[in-house]
């Protein structure tokens, strides 16, 4: 297991939002470096206020039923997305 956190990146992002036409932005998948992963849980969410109220949703994801799951920061900020992965399982 693996807890050094890496640089953020940016990343396309589907929401719950979308998916129900509404307004919550709440991450259910993601394409980072080129493979879909899919949100399984929202473990917390919160805001950044030194980044101008930047919101970040720590969420556990995979690429597929035979992966396990890793841990991710994902940030919305300035209507942009971008990604941190923060622990291996």
């Amino acid at each position: 297991m693996s807890t050094k956190t890496r640089p953020w990146e940016q990343i396309d992002v589907r929401t719950m939002g979308e998916a129900a036409k509404t307004e919550a932005p709440e991450p259910f998948a993601f394409l980072w470096r080129g493979r879909l992963y899919i949100v399984r849980e929202v473990i917390g969410t919160w805001t950044e206020p030194h980044m101008d109220g930047a919101t970040v949703y720590r969420v556990t994801a995979s690429t597929g039923r035979g992966y396990g799951d890793a841990v991710y920061d994902i940030r919305l900020h300035a209507g942009l997305w971008a990604i941190q992965q923060v622990r291996d399982y």
